[in-house]
């Protein structure tokens, strides 16, 4: 690793407006919510991270998610 660099082996890099939307999120008052805009590829980044975190937790994959991607591919 590079000095300053936190990022470990495995871990894939992301764009700036991924970083920020999740920030936003981080900080956002989910009461009383601002309109605001995120590309679609930012916020698919953004679930793949928090997919990938909760399968890091529970350390399995989720056979719901395989199913719903088999189901949506069909049409």
């Amino acid at each position: 690793m590079a000095d300053g660099d936190t990022r470990g082996d495995g871990c894939d890099e992301y764009s700036a407006s991924v970083r920020l939307f999740i920030e936003h999120l981080l900080y956002l008052d989910w009461d009383n919510p601002p309109k605001f805009q995120v590309k679609g590829i930012d916020l698919i980044n953004a679930e793949k991270i928090l997919l990938d975190y909760i399968q890091s937790l529970i350390g399995k994959p989720f056979k719901s998610l395989t199913f719903i991607k088999q189901v949506t591919s069909l049409s």
